[in-house]
């Protein structure tokens, strides 16, 4: 008796995903700085911050999870398995940058808290952020927006008993922002609610409840 061949694995279609990185990345860094650069010649100073805020602890070392939220960005595009995978992920990606930049030009905020100094690694961390990112582009905050599209292929990627791991990832980063004083508490559940609707408008495996 002859048993029928398994069906061979699909390939990752790791060429489409690495077009998009090239479209992505010089597309975030242009249309980010360009917000950052108009609330800059502004002089916004406007914020959104609560009294309580003050009791939140600068945390150094948390940059390190901040600044990891690159990586996931880049590895993602090798979770997905097929073209329209590929392509749905990246559209996330795209229209969250867009909305947000749009929500930065239409109401900039500024950070209203100065940084303290930091040296060491951490420094050096904190000084190539500082290198293109200036204290606005706050709420929604873009960190969040795209954290929450990132987690899904991430979590569709894993075995089930490794999504907590992912989950605890995730919240790490989403904390990083407020311990890297980076973002007022009011950026994060307006990020949230973006990356939530992006993901709602563009889901993976049915028609987007726009159409």
């Amino acid at each position: 008796m002859t048993l029928p061949a398994s069906a061979p694995a699909a390939a990752i279609p790791w060429q489409r995903g690495v077009a998009w990185l090239l479209f992505l990345g010089p597309f975030f860094f242009l249309s980010y700085g360009f917000a950052n650069s108009m609330a800059a010649r502004w002089q916004v100073s406007a914020s959104h911050v609560y009294e309580w805020e003050r009791h939140i602890p600068f945390i150094p070392w948390t940059i390190v999870p901040y600044w990891s939220i690159d990586l996931l960005y880049g590895l993602s595009f090798l979770l997905c398995r097929s073209v329209q995978q590929v392509d749905r992920h990246a559209l996330r990606l795209l229209t969250a940058q867009l909305l947000s930049v749009a929500c930065f030009l239409a109401f900039p905020l500024t950070f209203s808290f100065a940084r303290p100094a930091t040296d060491g690694l951490f420094g050096g961390l904190f000084d190539a952020l500082a290198g293109f990112d200036q204290p606005y582009n706050q709420a929604p905050s873009l960190h969040i927006a795209l954290l929450v599209v990132l987690l899904e292929p991430y979590l569709r990627a894993v075995p089930r008993a490794c999504q907590a791991l992912v989950v605890g990832v995730a919240l790490l980063i989403g904390v990083s922002v407020l311990t890297t004083w980076q973002h007022h508490f009011f950026d994060i559940p307006t990020g949230l609610w973006l990356g939530c609707f992006v993901v709602w408008v563009l889901p993976g495996d049915a028609r987007s409840p726009l159409r």
